[in-house]
């Protein structure tokens, strides 16, 4: 940047100052402490007695966490008590403080309105005795942020607005001109890889009343919400295939119960072992009716483990209905006979 051009920009600074008042000029800024960021931030930072917005940088709940944390670690350096109206009590207040800000220092304000929660903030911002005054919106018109801006700049607090959406199409109103002087949308960045299996978005099945857990691969791990093959084999293996991998997993079997000689074994477990087997004796205790037989395997993962000789599978009988008797059909008389004479002539 030159010299001249910096020259211009500090001159229209000063004009827009003087404009906004005096009030406005020495209530300062509060900095991010990232050079990136105060750089080009007018005041090297956030300005006091003014209007900031901020919401989500996506549609989802996990970027809307993001936007409240984000507005928590800024009123956390603040000087002084923090307003924060709402008309949802949905705030995780223990993520707030790991975000540093303090129980102590919260007063929360809950309101059945969205108007409501308005009137309150104009009177947080206009009282000039708090840190920040934090309000939680999902429609925010001109003539509101007006208001709270021209609030803000009377007393010198920071005001904070987070815009939270109950539905996608609320979420297109973020678009709209307000007052506020800064309007900053938060996303969360994906979380590097950790050299040990965490916790992640779940990549299971079920097949025939049996979790399967795929195993955490290059292969497996960006299968989470997409189709995979179950190949179950007459000789009783079954693998778990995507395209030419076969991965591997570890299951869990539903069908799972207490037999009778563990709560002979465990007597101080007694009373809760016995009121675990009372509710397995109303689940139903067998496998899908449509599954492949059993019969002739003898190494499947499909057997119930409670000490029965029962494989899960319910037996097949014969379909009901009327059973045709072969011996007395004319049709099938007149061809035996048919076949004796051919044998006599051959004869």
């Amino acid at each position: 940047m030159t010299a001249a051009r910096e020259r211009v920009i500090s001159d229209l600074r000063e004009r827009i100052a003087s404009l906004e008042g005096v009030s406005a000029r020495k209530a300062g800024c509060l900095s991010f402490g990232v050079p990136e960021i105060d750089a080009v931030l007018p005041g090297g930072g956030l300005a006091y007695g003014a209007l900031h917005e901020f919401a989500g940088g996506g549609s989802g709940t996990v970027d809307g966490a993001a936007a409240a944390l984000c507005v928590a670690g800024i009123a956390a350096r603040t000087n002084g008590q923090i307003l924060w109206c709402m008309t949802r009590p949905d705030l995780f207040f223990p993520a707030l403080a790991l975000a540093g800000l303090h129980p102590d220092r919260v007063v929360f304000a809950e309101a059945d309105k969205e108007e409501d929660v308005l009137a309150t903030m104009e009177e947080g911002l206009g009282y000039g005795g708090l840190g920040a005054v934090v309000g939680e919106l999902v429609r925010f018109p001109m003539t509101a942020s007006r208001r709270l801006q021209l609030a803000a700049e009377k007393t010198g607090t920071i005001g904070l607005v987070v815009r939270r959406w109950r539905r996608q199409t609320e979420a297109s109103d973020f678009g709209q001109p307000t007052a506020s002087t800064s309007r900053w949308r938060v996303s969360v960045l994906p979380s590097e890889e950790l050299p040990v299996p965490g916790v992640g978005r779940p990549r299971s099945l079920r097949y025939d009343k049996v979790l399967f857990v795929l195993e955490p691969s290059a292969v497996s791990r960006p299968l989470a919400g997409k189709k995979v093959v179950v190949c179950d084999y007459p000789d009783g293996r079954l693998e778990i295939m995507h395209e030419s991998y076969v991965l591997p997993y570890r299951t869990f079997d539903t069908l799972r119960s207490v037999h009778r000689s563990v709560v002979v074994e465990n007597k101080r477990l007694d009373d809760v072992l016995s009121a675990i087997i009372e509710q397995q004796a109303g689940r139903e205790q067998q496998r899908s009716k449509s599954g492949p037989r059993r019969t002739g395997q003898t190494d499947h993962m499909f057997g119930i483990r409670d000490g029965s000789t029962s494989n899960g599978y319910q037996k097949r009988g014969r379909k009901p209905g009327k059973r045709k008797d072969f011996m007395s059909d004319p049709d099938v008389i007149a061809k035996r006979q048919k076949a004796l004479a051919r044998m006599e002539a051959a004869e």
